[in-house]
């Protein structure tokens, strides 16, 4: 091959390369225009009503590192938000209040005395062996904090108020769950001398729980509040075989049974949740990019990568991302493994032409993005589990007070709209009938979950 063929081959091969970084940068240097939708999403506005009625703000009062009464709450939890909403709006941090080391150790004093769901293997049964004057001192030291959740009980709605900033501190939601769980504790112990006034205090509980739950519209939230509701599920269950010793007419479980049913009529899901996750997102997206931490050391990889970073098309990417996330979390435990793969492939044709990590057209945002891809998953099957703990429970409470027997459990479970499976499948109640004993379980999509279910309850 003669010099002049290889030095036209040359031209071509710099040509074509010249062309493609060409191509590569063109595509990379004009920015999209912001949908509407997405600058919706970044246009966050407190609701206008917030402060009536509204037991959330009696949560800001609690998790304040201040002393509150049930006289100053309201207005110390609106004082709180209030300093939120006027950070955010400027754009500051908000230094987290001082919380005494006193105040760290009678936190910690206090959970050692509740149930660890974890470790112990009948929280009923710990509960009952507590020595009164550990009960009484307990409530003493949670007298402040289970007056404040009476007046959250009493207010009609809680609407979260939450800027959507990191800048900003979260709902520690630690008093809250332990007021609680301590109120639970208080029913457990009560109901060897009062079984009704116990099972209808854990009711209460149960439904104050699934306000929350249902109402909450931020991930962390439904979480805690799922985990809250798993607890109380599975007191119940640790009770059931006394629930069936007594011999409870329907009267003394109506409020439960209700409390059960309602729960079980609402359509467990994130999607609410996932709206609220997506603002947070996209609004600390905003922030990131807005933000200057460049050094001396990283200043001119710094300029290249904000260069080939197009902020608005990267917002609208993350937009269309988590709506396939939000999609995803509609379906149910049916259909969970099918509505996965069409989310991955969805998100997937989303990132457009390239072989991850090499793309095109945004190769930054898309890098950054595409690790994103199943980070909720798990968040959705600890909902799935709720919803199969939930089943178990009114199963077992069905076998407990009566209802039903073992033989006619099929029948019952198709009439309360509950499937069953003769095999252990995640997501499901599953049953053994061996013996003249019907085994019940649940198996949990996600492990750590498995420890509400405590054991296999035979009936």
């Amino acid at each position: 091959m003669s010099i002049k063929k290889l030095f036209r081959y040359f031209l071509y091969l710099v040509g074509l390369l010249l062309a493609l970084v060409i191509v590569f940068f063109v595509s990379n240097v004009f920015d999209d225009s912001l949908k509407s939708e997405v600058a919706k999403e970044l246009a966050w506005e407190a609701p206008v009503d917030w402060k009536s009625n509204n037991a959330f703000v009696l949560q800001a009062a609690m998790d304040s590192g201040r002393l509150v009464t049930e006289q100053d709450a309201y207005d110390v939890g609106v004082h709180r938000i209030e300093t939120f909403i006027v950070s955010f709006k400027a754009g500051k941090l908000v230094e987290p209040e001082e919380i005494s080391a006193k105040t760290n150790e009678g936190k910690l004093k206090i959970n050692e005395r509740l149930c660890d769901y974890v470790k112990i293997e009948n929280c009923v049964q710990f509960y009952r062996q507590l020595p009164a004057a550990t009960v009484s001192q307990l409530q003493l030291e949670q007298q402040t904090q289970l007056r404040l959740l009476a007046l959250m009980k009493q207010q009609t709605r809680y609407q979260e108020v939450l800027p959507p900033s990191l800048l900003l501190p979260f709902p520690s939601y630690q008093k809250l769950l332990a007021a609680i769980e301590t109120e639970n504790l208080i029913a457990v112990r009560r109901f060897e001398r009062a079984p009704a006034e116990s099972l209808n205090a854990l009711a209460q509980n149960l439904e104050f729980s699934s306000r929350l739950f249902r109402s909450s519209r931020i991930l962390i939230g439904k979480m805690v509040y799922t985990a809250a509701l798993q607890k109380q599920l599975r007191l119940v269950r640790e009770l059931a075989p006394e629930i069936a010793d007594a011999k409870f007419k329907g009267d003394e479980l109506r409020s439960l049974q209700k409390t059960l049913n309602d729960l079980a009529q609402e359509k467990l899901t994130l999607d609410a949740a996932m709206l609220g996750e997506r603002q947070f997102v996209l609004n600390n997206v905003k922030t990131m990019f807005n933000a200057d931490d460049t050094t001396e050391e990283t200043v001119w990889s710094d300029r290249i990568a904000r260069g080939l970073m197009r902020k608005n098309a990267a917002m609208n990417l993350m937009y269309e991302w988590l709506e396939f996330d939000r999609e995803f979390f509609r379906s149910d435990v049916q259909h969970y493994a099918q509505a996965k793969q069409e989310r991955d492939r969805k998100q997937q044709d989303l990132l457009g032409w390239g072989i991850d990590p090499y793309y095109l057209r945004d190769p930054i945002n898309k890098i950054l993005i595409s690790v994103m891809q199943g980070t909720y998953d798990s968040y959705f099957e600890r909902v799935l589990d709720l919803r199969a703990n939930l089943d178990l429970t009114r199963l077992q409470l069905a076998l407990a007070s009566g209802v039903t027997t073992p033989e006619g459990l099929g029948a019952y479970a198709k009439q309360q709209g509950i499937e069953l499976k003769s095999a252990a499948t995640v997501g499901y109640v599953y049953f053994d009938v061996a013996e003249g004993k019907t085994t019940l379980t649940a198996t949990a999509f996600h492990p750590s979950n498995q420890i509400y279910q405590n054991a296999k309850q035979v009936h």
